[in-house]
């Protein structure tokens, strides 16, 4: 059994001819045959429904009101029950992802570093200059340590701060 959609069409671009030629001004809110069709939510609908809807829709669709609709999103022509002409079904091509692999990875078959600098895991690398040595003198550093000096600052007397003159 097929099944079809119910679309609102009061708000939509290709319709708005339509609606304004229509004796009365279409509500956001359709109401046929018990059903209740808003703009965002179309009602799904069998083939035997659509047979005893008919008529009200005919008269809906040339108000410009409501569209019917496959489940795929093509236009339906009411007078044969037949998708209308030149609504194709054109689907979004589907995502073609690589299957994850190293023979890929660039450069192939190198040991990829996992730290940004340095050695990678299962490599040798050297350490530090000062680690190195920190690390020979069991933590205590043999080098003297330099004193430095600083100047003291000189004060200076600023006149008439922040006032004016």
């Amino acid at each position: 059994m097929a099944e079809y959609l119910i679309h609102s069409g009061v708000r939509k671009r290709h319709t708005a001819l339509k609606r304004r030629m229509a004796p009365v001004n279409a509500a956001l809110v359709q109401h046929i045959g018990g059903f209740i069709i808003r703009r965002t939510r179309p009602v799904r609908i069998s083939e035997t429904q659509l047979n005893a809807l008919l008529p009200q829709l005919k008269v809906a669709e040339a108000e410009g009101r409501l569209e019917l609709r496959t489940p795929a999103g093509q236009l339906i022509d009411l007078s044969t029950l037949q998708v209308a002409a030149g609504e194709d079904i054109v689907s979004p091509p589907l995502p073609n992802f690589l299957p994850d692999s190293a023979a890929r990875d660039v450069p192939a078959g190198m040991p990829v570093p996992l730290y940004q600098e340095g050695t990678g895991i299962m490599q040798e690398g050297t350490l530090p200059e000062l680690l190195s040595r920190f690390s020979e003198t069991d933590g205590t550093d043999e080098t003297e340590p330099t004193e430095t000096t600083v100047p003291e600052p000189v004060p200076t007397v600023v006149k008439n701060k922040g006032k004016r003159s």
